[in-house]
């Protein structure tokens, strides 16, 4: 099983996608909502960044459902 380092966490990589249009993510091209445990393309990480608390590309560790264990 093919596994991605993100934000701390391992994913399978067939699950490191955007939760809004399920886009295959990039390693260093991806944006994490920390609140919500979400990972975004960068087009609707921009899209939905109004205002709300998001961090790109931080290490930041928050419990995502379909994380490698």
């Amino acid at each position: 099983v093919e596994r991605v380092l993100a934000e701390g966490l391992y994913f399978h990589r067939e699950c490191f996608r955007c939760s809004t249009c399920s886009c295959a993510l990039r390693q260093g091209a991806h944006a994490f909502d920390s609140q919500h445990g979400k990972l975004y393309c960068k087009p609707h990480f921009d899209q939905r960044n109004n205002g709300t608390t998001l961090y790109r590309n931080l290490s930041l560790r928050a419990h995502i459902g379909h994380r490698l264990i």
